[in-house]
């Protein structure tokens, strides 16, 4: 018998002669809270042992199989018919019944990929490819490569993001707004905000549209005067820098000196 069999069952003597104390107090009429005390474990779990009969028996799941194992052939259909994405196999698994959480499913899907690259899935007339990637971008992701500029991306981005705008119009209506929105505030071009405004309120940008309208004086200024209060912002970034340092500890003398020499 190996070392950690030994150490297991072990254990699980020890947890049964547990109950069996667990046992013999509550049939002499001790409460709940009086037996987990003379026992030394907690109220719930002498509930719970009672309830069940018997101490718990942890076993390590056989590392050969896999709750994923009766549907694995459907999966390899499903694989080999064009449909690579972990997301949507998942969904599809929990209609036929699969119990697993997703990762389960992303898991394989990546095992998956490693053997083979994936089927080409057949496009649609009139639809454009996405490009095949191993998994969807996160939306995070998505952003940067929407609002980033077109010649600074690669060739596979570049074709994800013409077709991501071409399958959806309000994406593409949300993405011209916030690249005319950053033209204007880099440029200064207060003539245009009004416009804007008017466009961003009827898109997918509307709160963030009916955030400027109650802030459009200063917004106006924005785009109108020289001033930029960056120098503070910056002065206040540094000096709570220096704080954390210091864990928040020092006294005002001594964050005074701490600043001017880092000045």
């Amino acid at each position: 018998m190996r070392t950690t069999e030994r150490r297991s069952r072990a254990a699980q003597e020890r947890r049964d002669a547990r109950f069996a104390e667990v046992a013999r107090l509550r049939e002499q009429g001790l409460s709940l809270k009086a037996i987990a005390q003379t026992i030394g474990i907690e109220r719930r779990t002498v509930r719970r042992w009672l309830k069940a009969g018997h101490a718990p028996t942890w076993r390590h799941a056989d590392r050969g199989t896999s709750i994923l194992d009766p549907y694995k052939a459907w999966l390899e259909e499903r694989w080999q018919s064009g449909c690579n994405n972990a997301a949507a196999l998942w969904r599809e698994l929990r209609d036929r019944g699969f119990p697993g959480q997703y990762t389960v499913v992303r898991d394989w899907a990546t095992q998956r990929r490693r053997q083979d690259p994936p089927a080409e899935p057949k496009q649609g007339p009139g639809k454009p490819a996405l490009g095949r990637t191993s998994e969807p971008p996160t939306p995070r992701r998505a952003v940067r490569l929407l609002t980033s500029e077109p010649d600074k991306l690669g060739d596979d981005d570049r074709r994800f993001v013409t077709a991501l705008l071409e399958r959806s119009p309000t994406i593409a209506t949300a993405v011209d707004l916030t690249r005319r929105f950053a033209a204007m505030v880099k440029e200064q071009v207060a003539s245009a905000l009004n416009c804007w405004l008017q466009q961003a309120e009827t898109s997918a940008l509307a709160s963030f549209a009916a955030g400027l309208r109650r802030d459009e004086d200063a917004l106006r200024a924005a785009l109108t005067e020289p001033w930029s209060n960056g120098q503070v912002e910056g002065q206040v970034n540094r000096l709570k820098v220096i704080k954390r340092e210091m864990y928040g500890r020092a006294g005002f003398e001594v964050l005074r000196c701490r600043v001017l020499a880092h000045a």
